[in-house]
Parts: C-alpha cells; sequence; structure tokens
C-alpha cells in the first residue's frame, strides 16, 4: 500500500443554478455547455460537482445539465456514471435537435 498525492486544480463550472427562496425543494443544477470535442467532459463535470457539494454542503439535490453543440461532439457518459443518468441526476441536451 502506498499514499498518493492528488494535486489539486482549480475548477470551474458554466453554471451552478440554485433555487429560488420561493422552490426550497428545487434542485442545484450544475450546467455545462460544449461546442468542441472533450473526451474527459463527464469525468470533470462529475469531480466539479462532488468538489462543489464536499466545499459547501447543501441539504439539497442535484442534478448535471450538459449542453452539447450537436450530438457527435458527445464521448458517451462513462460507465461509472451511468447510473447517475439512470437515477435522472444527469441530463444530457444536444442543441442542434
Amino acid at each position: 500500500m502506498s499514499s498518493v498525492e492528488i494535486k489539486e486544480l482549480a475548477r470551474r463550472i458554466d453554471g451552478v443554478f440554485l433555487p429560488k427562496a420561493e422552490y426550497p425543494e428545487d434542485p442545484i443544477y450544475f450546467v455545462e455547455v460544449q461546442f468542441q470535442d472533450d473526451d474527459n467532459l463527464y469525468w470533470r463535470l462529475i469531480t466539479e460537482v462532488f468538489l462543489y457539494l464536499n466545499q459547501y454542503k447543501p441539504d439539497k439535490k442535484w442534478q448535471a445539465v450538459v449542453l452539447w453543440a450537436k450530438r457527435s461532439l458527445d464521448p458517451g457518459i462513462p460507465l461509472t456514471y451511468q447510473s447517475s443518468l439512470a437515477a435522472g441526476q444527469i441530463h444530457v441536451v444536444y442543441l442542434d435537435e
């Protein structure tokens, strides 16, 4: 067994939408907009979401929304995150459809 150091990087989410006070049951929406190829988008987005949740510890549900310019840019959601897709935590929108 060995310990591993993880390099900390600056992270930026395109959009974080917090629920309005009059809708306390609404989830937090994390939005990523992508107009170019990015094979690591889903890995990065989920990392950013969980870093946010760890830092702010909101007592809310969350959803990640990915807006792709076109379907052909989407590399597909990694198997690791398929359960989040099935649970409705990840939504994918193709702006050309």
